[in-house]
C-alpha cells in the first residue's frame, strides 16, 4: 500500500509537469492507473472478506457496501475513460456523447446510493472513550 502510495505520487508528478500539464489536458495518464489500484485493493478486501467472515451477515455490513462502491465505480471509469478518448479521436456525433454523459451521471448516482447505504448500515456503537 504504501509503496503505490509513493509511486503514484512520483508518477503524479512526472505527469504533471511534463506529461499532461495542468490547464491544459486532463490527467488521464494518473487517473488510470490509480483506478486500477483502487478496484485491486477492493478486490483484495473482498477476498480478505470471504476468507475471515464476521459473525454479522455481510449485507449488514457497512463495508461491504462502501467497498461495492469503490469497486464498481473504479471499474466503470475504465469504460468511460475509454469511450471519451475513443468520441475525442474519432468526433462522433453529440447523441453519442450525451449517452456518454447520462451514462457517467448513472455511476455516479449508483456510487453515491452505494456510499450512502454504507452510511445507514454502519453499526458501530459510539462509547464516550472513543468521542
Amino acid at each position: 500500500l504504501i509503496i503505490s502510495i509513493v509511486i503514484i505520487t512520483v508518477f503524479f508528478v512526472i505527469n504533471a509537469v511534463f506529461l499532461q500539464p495542468f490547464r491544459k489536458v486532463f490527467p488521464s495518464n494518473i487517473t488510470t492507473p490509480t483506478q486500477v489500484l483502487y478496484a485491486v485493493f477492493s478486490l483484495l478486501l473482498f477476498k480478505e472478506m470471504l476468507l475471515y467472515p464476521l459473525k454479522i451477515n455481510i449485507i449488514r455490513q457497512s463495508v461491504f457496501w462502501y467497498n461495492s462502491g469503490v469497486l464498481f465505480y473504479s471499474t466503470s471509469l475504465f469504460l468511460i475513460f475509454g469511450l471519451g478518448n475513443y468520441i475525442g479521436e474519432h468526433k462522433l456525433s453529440p447523441n453519442f456523447i450525451s449517452f456518454l454523459a447520462y451514462f457517467w451521471y448513472f455511476i455516479l448516482y449508483v456510487f453515491h446510493i452505494l456510499i450512502g447505504v454504507s452510511l445507514l448500515t454502519n453499526n458501530k456503537e459510539i462509547t464516550t472513550t472513543d468521542a
